[in-house]
């Protein structure tokens, strides 16, 4: 069943669903789904949570184990399977026998990019929607990111005004992941039920201008891999979340990776349609000319270790693992010797 991001709050307050398929390639909105998801799992007793990365390989012995439900404490449980591919053969088949099977002490949820007419009439993805919801996510144009930032603040019991939401969306230059961040910080600044008003979220803009991720990115498109060092440094003494910076760096190699294999002369055209404001444009150009195309793939994975590193299914030391990306995205070569040719 397809279900609309804006409607999940609605349905989760009515029920839990066995099966939820998340698609698309805007992952804020993705964070949010997941997040609303486990949180509504967690309140109804949903304690164990099992996560799968398609780029690492389904292991069928955990996978299986995960859906025995073997916990002395609790039997339900949340299996999560996600990542920047679609499952391969194998994956497919674990995906079609369980759906169908799960109990109400079960709550399967997938991660996917987004996917074409033939996947969606694949067998392994209608037994996934047949036996839950879909819901896709796409880009929010740059117009209307006002309203979908109010209709955000509905969801948390906020009254943003338009003015605020307009001032926001400029701040934040169209990133949504930055926009969520930011959202979050005003809400735990109010009550439900307050009206956030144009001057407190200049206010907030004013006392956060320097240290974000996004201008830490940005920073690193530019090249000003001086300036890298410094501005991890802060962000790392502060309380943004790790995986906000662990996703900010995904969707941007996410998308220089695509644009690397864009012909030059389309680049331009295809950034527009990627939701990159006119602005920010130059800075993903400079960053292109650094590195052949089979750099950038190499360096989303890198992103993707990342997030493994938060949620301790990879080792390694998260903010210092950020500073050697970022410096490869500034042109500094950092670890592997990537080939310049």
């Amino acid at each position: 069943m397809r279900l609309q991001y804006r409607d999940l709050p609605k349905d989760l307050a009515k029920q839990i669903r066995r099966v939820y398929v998340i698609t698309g390639d805007e992952p804020m909105q993705k964070i949010d789904a997941r997040d609303r998801i486990r949180q509504t799992a967690r309140q109804l007793g949903f304690a164990d949570r099992y996560d799968f990365q398609l780029e690492s390989g389904i292991d069928e012995g955990l996978w299986q184990q995960a859906f025995a439900g073997d916990s002395l404490f609790s039997r339900k449980a949340m299996v999560e399977l996600s990542g920047q591919r679609l499952p391969n053969k194998q994956e497919q088949r674990l995906l079609e026998t369980w759906a169908p099977n799960l109990t109400d002490d079960m709550v399967l949820i997938v991660d996917l990019p987004k996917i074409d007419r033939k996947t969606e009439r694949s067998k392994w993805f209608s037994t996934l929607t047949e036996h839950g919801v879909w819901i896709a996510v796409w880009p929010v144009p740059l117009e209307a990111l006002p309203h979908f930032l109010i209709e955000q603040a509905a969801w948390h019991q906020r009254k943003l005004e338009p003015d605020a939401a307009a001032r926001m969306a400029e701040w934040v230059d169209g990133n949504l992941l930055a926009a969520r961040q930011t959202l979050a910080q005003l809400v735990f600044m109010t009550k439900p039920g307050d009206t956030i008003h144009e001057d407190l979220v200049e206010a907030y803009c004013s006392d956060n201008a320097r240290f974000t991720p996004w201008q830490t990115i940005d920073a690193a498109l530019e090249g000003k891999a001086d300036r890298l060092p410094r501005l991890l440094q802060r962000l790392s003494e502060t309380d943004v979340a790790p995986m906000l910076m662990a996703r900010g760096l995904q969707n941007t190699l996410r998308q220089l990776t695509s644009l690397a294999e864009c012909p030059a002369a389309q680049r331009s055209a295809r950034m527009q349609t990627m939701g990159i404001w006119r602005p920010k444009q130059s800075l993903y150009m400079k960053a292109l000319q650094r590195w052949p195309a089979t750099v950038w793939p190499r360096l989303l994975i890198r992103a993707y270790h990342l997030e493994a590193m938060i949620v301790g299914a990879r080792q390694g030391a998260f903010w210092d693992a950020c500073l050697d990306l970022c410096l490869i995205i500034a042109g500094k070569r950092i670890g592997v010797p990537y080939d310049s040719q």
